[in-house]
């Protein structure tokens, strides 16, 4: 293995385009000159000279696996795109492989010259981005997507001859950690060569090791220089602090620890005299009289609507008065957004029994990676914002520091003696790729080297119907072509036997972190509020729950948040005009959910028919109990309204529509319709909206209801999909 430390004092310049690089060679102090394109492939596209890091590796990789760790803005696709072409000669197709669909389409743009470039980023279909015929395929997707294809033996995936896994450090990440940690074991397994683009990484050379690379590049050189500062502030001192951090000449990104904070800070910059973009709020700003405008602020987290997320992102790189950015630290992973000023807040969380410094170094070093805008600016700033007397200058200093020093590990290795369930997913998947599981999963960080019990988990498994003999089950093939653990599947299986046809069947397949309360829209005590004076919304409770009170262990969060989103709670929040977190983007998961419940259909263990398929799906889009959710198809009639429409015409005393009955005819049955539904919206706070309901109503009055077209053609086409594919031989 060469192993290689570019230094700081490496030099890079774009005008005019030169500079050096000074690197240890195996320890070995070096210096050079940097290399142009031409140095290493046929079109500059624009690229006059290569940065230290690009040079580095153009000029020592050959052949093999490769790991590349240094600060973010580095300049990886270029690296990404020299490991491919070194490997072009191999024939085949390659794999990028990306955390977030917009990493992945952002990507995508950099390798069109190069290659036919595919965007696959739901396993299912493709977009093309370029093609020539000489040219070699590079497939583009999503740590999600590639898993998915991988595990049912899709050849797109499977015949790749080589693979490019963006953002490697994510692998210690609680949420995706897994999916890369199978992704590399297959590689490895598979002698795929592969090219690991990471951010610093604690223990790195381990990693290196791990991977059995012929080349591992570190970087202590950044792009653009930074300039770290401390700032110690009191809690209540916060706007006094916001005053003294932000300047009208910079772009400003300020990193927070809760959403609360967040929102929060965005009231102050308010007060500050900047306009939110925001129009999502959890309660309404003050009116506040205004000598100047400051310029924009807006906060970003997940809960903000995805249409407002875009909003966000496009208007804060093209608009010049947008200087302030207020984000969790999602935004740091999940986007391409260099700043000229990174604020960090630092504070304690207690966790198990600890109180440790939070954010972890890890998401320090990655917030950072966002200070600096080459070619605009000479430097970058963070400041790193310490709360009261919980630190000192030195304590932070070290705290980062030791980071360096630390030891890697992986988010299968940490959890998997708390989280069995993560576990034997794996060792179902492993089953997948080979006759001899044990050898793929030694492939793994957290099995390597280690004694595995595999015996006992594979008897744990047979037991629980998921293995028979040394074969996958059908329900053991359920869950490693959809990617849900045995325990969710099992769940799932009780839901669908009490109530096939209800929501709560779904939430098995739904993210783990689904809360009504967590949104920080609706708080705990609302909640209590609005089952004490809305009946209406005690009684759609009671209605959607009343199957399932007798399961076992009772409702969890996501079933639990599931009864409440459709029984209208969002609707009885006033402030609230478009749905928040992930209640307003059930449409992004339309396919996994569609394929999930026709796979357990092919596979024997439901008997959904393509009309219970797609009813479903229509009642999780609109948030909309059974029946109801053909309000959903009204053209200016979504959640809010839908909500209020179902609960004036219950009140009038009718029920839900009958598919392929005219809008006008059935509304026609509510002769107090305009009176009743104006109450409605009176009792909530929303009384000038029932005017833009009727209206709707009377523009769609000739039309009839119906189920979903594009939600039929999914449904129809994931089943052809289904229905046609070749199933791993169990």
């Amino acid at each position: 293995m060469d192993d290689v430390t570019v230094l700081k004092a490496s030099e890079f310049s774009l005008n005019p385009p030169g500079g050096r690089v000074c690197y240890l060679l195996n320890g070995s102090e070096t210096e050079s000159g940097l290399l142009t394109p031409h140095d290493v492939f046929d079109s500059a596209n624009g690229i006059k000279v290569l940065n230290p890091i690009q040079t580095v590796f153009a000029r020592h990789y050959l052949y093999g696996n490769a790991l590349v760790a240094a600060p973010t803005s580095a300049g990886k696709s270029l690296i990404a795109l020299i490991f491919l072409l070194r490997h072009n000669s191999s024939g085949g197709s390659f794999l990028y492989v990306s955390p977030t669909r917009s990493l992945a389409v952002q990507s995508s743009r950099n390798f069109v010259p190069y290659f036919n470039v595919v965007l696959k980023l739901s396993g299912y279909d493709d977009t093309p981005l370029s093609y020539d015929s000489e040219r070699a395929t590079l497939i583009v997707t999503t740590y999600e997507a590639c898993v998915t294809a991988l595990r049912n033996r899709v050849s797109w995936a499977r015949n790749a001859s080589a693979i490019v896994i963006d953002e490697f450090h994510q692998i210690s990440s609680s949420d995706r950690g897994i999916l890369i940690e199978e992704l590399t074991a297959w590689a490895i397994f598979s002698r795929v060569p592969l090219l690991g683009l990471s951010a610093t990484l604690p223990g790195g050379r381990s990693v290196a090791n791990w991977l059995d690379v012929t080349l591992y590049v570190e970087s202590f050189w950044r792009p653009v220089p930074l300039e770290r500062t401390f700032v110690p502030f009191y809690k209540k001192d916060k706007t006094d602090l916001l005053t003294h951090l932000i300047s009208p000449e910079e772009k400003t990104i300020i990193f927070v620890g809760s959403k609360k904070e967040g929102w929060h800070l965005l009231s102050e910059l308010y007060n500050l005299g900047y306009e939110p973009i925001n129009k999502t709020l959890p309660d309404p700003l003050p009116n506040v009289y205004r000598l100047y405008n400051a310029g924009f602020c807006a906060f970003h987290c997940a809960d903000v609507p995805v249409e407002e997320q875009q909003i966000i992102e496009s208007r804060f790189k093209e608009d010049a008065d947008f200087r302030v950015l207020i984000a969790t630290q999602t935004l740091a992973y999940g986007m391409n957004m260099p700043v000229d000023h990174v604020v960090i807040f630092l504070g304690k969380k207690y966790i198990q029994g600890k109180h440790l410094i939070w954010p972890t170094p890890s998401d320090v070093l990655q917030m950072e990676g966002r200070a600096g805008r080459l070619g605009l600016r000479d430097r970058g700033r963070s400041s790193i914002c310490l709360t009261g007397h919980s630190f000192t200058h030195y304590e932070i200093k070290r705290f980062i520091e030791k980071f360096y020093q630390g030891k890697f590990t992986t988010s299968l290795a940490e959890r998997m003696e708390e989280d069995k369930d993560t576990l034997y997913l794996m060792i179902l998947a492993s089953m997948i790729y080979t006759k001899d599981p044990v050898k793929f999963l030694r492939c793994t960080w957290a099995l390597s080297g280690k004694y595995l019990l595999y015996d006992v988990f594979k008897s744990e498994l047979v037991k629980a119907g998921f293995i028979y003999g040394d074969k996958l089950s059908p329900k053991g093939l359920f869950a490693v072509q959809s990617g849900v653990t045995p325990a969710k599947v099992n769940r799932f299986l009780d839901l669908f036997t009490i109530d096939k046809g209800s929501l709560i069947t779904l939430t098995p397949f739904l993210k783990d972190g689904l809360s009504v309360v967590s949104t920080g829209f609706i708080k705990e005590e609302e909640i209590k509020r609005i089952l004490i004076h809305y009946p209406w919304f005690t009684e759609d409770v009671d209605t959607l729950a009343g199957k399932f009170r007798f399961l076992v262990g009772g409702f969890n969060a996501v079933e639990w948040s599931i009864i409440a989103y459709q029984s209208g709670v969002f609707f009885y929040k006033p402030a609230l005009h478009n749905l928040p977190g992930g209640f307003g983007r059930f449409y992004q998961d339309r396919e996994y959910v569609i394929k999930t419940l026709l796979l357990s259909k092919s596979l024997g263990l439901t008997d959904y028919t393509t009309d219970e398929v797609v009813e479903l799906i229509e009642q999780l889009e609109s948030g909309l109990p059974c029946g109801w959710a053909y309000f959903g198809g009204i053209k200016g009639v979504g959640y809010f309204y839908g909500h209020a429409l179902r609960l004036a015409l219950r009140e009038c005393g009718v029920g839900p529509p009958e598919r392929g009955l005219r809008v006008g005819e059935y509304f026609s049955r509510a002769r107090d319709l305009r009176k009743v539904l104006r109450e409605v919206f009176l009792a909530v706070g929303r009384a000038d909206r029932s005017e833009f309901v009727l209206k709707a109503i009377e523009d769609s009055q000739d039309e009839v209801f119906k189920t979903s077209e594009a939600i039929r053609r999914d449904v129809a086409r994931l089943e052809h999909f289904i229905n046609n594919r070749r199933f791993y031989d169990s």
